[in-house]
C-alpha cells in the first residue's frame, strides 16, 4: 500500500500552457502595474519532461528544481529533479532508493525544500510493516549517494518544511485527537507547526495567529474538512530570508504571511492584499523570495473566453506594504519558479513542445 494525503498541487503541463496566459485586463489601481517581457528560451536536455508539479524551488545558483510528471504516477512518489541554469544537466533526487525504507510498506514525499548552497531536504511518511506510520526528514548534499534519514519523533500528518539556516526544521501538518466519552468517539483535527532540532526531537511548539481547527467529525461516517479548510492549514509555501527567519503563507481571501524565528516565536504578520477575483478555494498563490522582496503568483479569471491568468504582486518582507503588480507581455506564457528581487525565472515550453526556462524581467 502506499501512503497518501489530500493534496492541491498546481500541475504544470506542456499540452496546456499554450496560449494560457492573457495580459492584465482589471487590476488594481492602487499599486504601479508593471509588464514582464521574456528573453531566450532555455530548452531543458537530455530528460523527458513534459511538465511539473508544485512547489518549484530554486537555490542561490540559479539551479531549478521540481517533480516531474511522469504519466499517472502519484507525484508523492516522483524523485525531484535539479536543473541546471544552462538546461544542460540535470539529476534525480530519489528516496525509494534509501536502504531506511527498504522494509516500509509505502512511503510518500509529501513536500521538499531547497537552500542557497543546493541542499535538498524531503520530508516524508512511511509506514512500517507492521502499520505504524512515521515520519522522517531526508537530506541530500549533491546526490542520491549524499543522503541521511532522520526520524522525526512526533506524530502528525506531514505537510511541509523549512529549514532555518541554523539547521533546525519548521514542520507543519495536522494533527488528530480523539476523545472518548462512555460508547462515543469523537475525533478534532487541527493545524499542527513545531521547530524541530537536527535529530529530530520537537524543540518547541509553534502558535500562529487564527490556528485552524476542523469542524469535529465522527468517526463512524468519516466526514472530512471542507476543501478550503484543508487548504487553509497547508503550509506548503514557505520561504527563508535574509534575516534567518521563517516565512510561511496561509492561504485566504487574504493570505496572511506570518513571520517565524528559528526559537519558534511568531515575530511578526500580515495579510496581502489579493486581486479582487482572487478565489482562495481553487487557486493558492505560491511565494518567493529575493533581495527583501517577498513575490506572490495569483491566478485569476480575465478575458472574454474565462481563462486563468497570472498576476505577481511584490511586497516589502518587513510590513507586507504592496510595491508593484506585474503582468505577463502578451506572448509570454509558463509558470514562476524563481525570483531574485527583480528578474523571474520561468518555466515555459519551446515551439516544439520541450519544457524550457526561461527570464522575464519588468519593462
Amino acid at each position: 500500500m502506499s501512503v497518501r494525503r489530500p493534496i492541491r498541487r498546481r500541475l504544470i503541463v506542456v499540452t496546456i500552457l499554450a496560449g494560457f496566459w492573457v495580459p492584465c485586463l482589471v487590476c488594481s489601481q492602487s499599486i504601479p502595474q508593471i509588464e514582464l517581457r521574456g528573453g531566450d528560451k532555455i530548452p531543458i536536455a537530455n530528460r523527458p519532461v513534459s511538465g511539473g508539479v508544485d512547489p518549484i524551488r530554486c537555490d542561490g545558483g540559479g539551479n531549478v528544481y521540481l517533480r516531474p510528471v511522469l504519466g499517472r504516477t502519484s507525484p508523492l512518489l516522483i524523485p525531484i529533479l535539479r536543473i541546471t541554469p544552462d538546461g544542460l544537466d540535470s539529476e534525480l533526487f530519489d528516496v525509494s532508493t534509501l536502504k531506511e525504507l527498504k522494509d516500509a510498506s509505502g512511503f510518500a514525499v509529501n513536500d521538499f525544500v531547497v537552500t542557497k548552497s543546493g541542499r535538498v531536504f524531503e520530508l516524508i511518511s512511511y509506514e512500517t510493516k507492521a502499520g505504524d506510520p512515521l515520519i522522517a526528514v531526508v537530506t541530500f548534499d549533491e546526490s542520491d549517494n549524499s543522503a541521511s534519514f532522520t526520524r522525526i519523533d512526533s506524530r502528525f500528518s506531514p505537510r511541509q518544511i523549512a529549514v532555518f539556516p541554523s539547521g533546525l526544521y519548521l514542520l507543519s501538518g495536522t494533527r488528530l485527537s480523539t476523545e472518548v466519552s462512555g460508547s462515543k468517539i469523537r475525533q478534532s483535527r487541527s493545524s499542527f507547526t513545531g521547530v524541530f532540532d537536527q535529530q529530530g526531537r520537537l524543540v518547541r511548539e509553534v502558535a500562529l495567529r487564527d490556528d485552524v481547527k476542523f469542524e469535529d467529525f465522527d468517526s463512524a461516517n468519516k466526514t472530512r474538512p471542507s476543501p478550503a479548510a484543508q487548504q487553509a492549514v497547508d503550509l506548503s509555501r514557505a520561504v527563508v530570508a535574509d534575516d534567518g527567519n521563517v516565512y510561511l503563507l496561509r492561504n485566504s481571501e487574504q493570505p496572511r504571511v506570518y513571520v517565524v524565528s528559528s526559537g519558534g516565536e511568531v515575530v511578526r504578520s500580515f495579510s496581502i492584499t489579493a486581486p479582487g477575483q482572487h478565489d482562495p478555494e481553487s487557486s493558492a498563490p505560491s511565494m518567493f523570495y529575493g533581495a527583501g522582496h517577498l513575490a506572490f503568483d495569483f491566478y485569476v479569471p480575465g478575458g472574454e473566453d474565462g481563462r486563468m491568468r497570472l498576476q505577481a504582486r511584490v511586497a516589502d518582507a518587513q510590513d507586507g506594504h504592496l510595491l508593484w503588480e506585474y503582468v505577463l507581455a502578451k506572448d509570454v506564457f509558463g509558470i514562476p519558479a524563481c525570483y531574485d528581487g527583480r528578474t523571474f525565472t520561468f518555466l515555459t515550453v519551446t515551439p516544439d513542445r520541450r519544457m524550457a526556462l526561461m527570464k522575464l524581467t519588468p519593462q
